[in-house]
């Protein structure tokens, strides 16, 4: 080996056997390559058959309905919150901001009740009275 060269008397140390089972002639390396680019592309055929049958297609709607299913949790879903599992993750609402009102109603709002009938238009009137007076227990 001369500055990194390999002479021709290195290649002398291998056997004749070796060396022309290593090397390829170019004619047999370009018929080897023309085969294997007749295999890719028949197998590049038959992945094309597959995807257009309607095998393929079953495969893709079956895939496309499992992606689905895998996004569904209880609030987009009839499922109940136990079966969104452990790592789901709460639905926290944010706290909601304190009005400028206080609670119940509010003055000036007239309500909704039903008027009382007037006495001639009552058929039977029942006094009820308590049997004990609540100041005197």
């Amino acid at each position: 080996m001369i500055n990194g060269h390999v002479g021709a008397d290195e290649n002398a140390e291998l056997p004749d056997a070796e060396v022309r089972d290593a090397t390829l002639s170019a004619a047999e390396f370009e018929t080897k390559l023309a085969e294997k680019d007749a295999r890719i592309a028949e197998l590049e055929g038959e992945v094309a058959r597959i995807a257009d049958s309607r095998t393929g297609r079953q495969a893709r709607s079956q895939i496309e309905q499992l992606l689905e299913k895998l996004g569904q949790n209880s609030s987009n879903s009839h499922l109940p919150p136990s079966s969104d599992g452990p790592g789901a993750g709460k639905n926290e609402r944010k706290p909601k901001s304190k009005g400028k009102r206080k609670r119940g109603g509010q003055k000036g709002h007239r309500g909704a009740h039903r008027e009382l009938l007037p006495p001639e238009r009552v058929d039977e009137v029942i006094d009820l009275f308590p049997e004990v007076c609540l100041d005197c227990v």
